[in-house]
């Protein structure tokens, strides 16, 4: 799986899973929500083409529009990529989210990648699909306070 740790100003996330903590001594039923939502809104990029921050991704060049018949960047014939996305509990203070496919670093944080229908090396932008925005960090204060009632 992808693995990415997300560093955002989160003090007040962390807080509030440290309150969440010492009162059910169990964070495992609230990441687990957590990380539903933030696979949620990762499967969401792909129709907005916005990267966490709200920035649009990367467009095609003409010549992967031409072979690809369209300009979806990170979306291919299959849609693996975004029908992949999971979440998964780290432990019992974690949650990761992300996809198991081998290229999704590379689509994440850009490189070379070979296209084995043309048998040709491509050099991929970086198009940001995981990670934290400020309405995931939001939420993520919301379900904290549900689990805190």
């Amino acid at each position: 799986m992808l693995n990415l740790s997300i560093i955002r100003n989160t003090g007040q996330i962390t807080r509030r899973l440290q309150e969440v903590l010492d009162r059910t001594e169990d964070l495992r039923p609230l990441l687990l929500d957590i990380g539903e939502d933030l696979a949620l809104s990762t499967k969401q990029r792909f129709t907005t083409l916005k990267d966490p921050d709200g920035f649009e991704w990367q467009a095609n060049s003409e010549l992967v529009i031409q072979r690809k018949g369209h300009d979806i960047p990170l979306t291919g014939k299959t849609r693996d990529l975004q029908h992949t996305i999971v979440s998964q509990l780290r432990g019992s203070t974690g949650v990761e989210i992300g996809s198991p496919l081998a290229y999704s670093v590379v689509q994440q944080f850009g490189g070379l990648s070979y296209w084995q229908e043309y048998q040709e090396w491509w050099r991929v932008p970086p198009r940001n699909f995981v990670g934290m925005s400020d309405d995931d960090a939001r939420h993520i204060l919301h379900l904290t306070e549900v689990y805190l009632i």
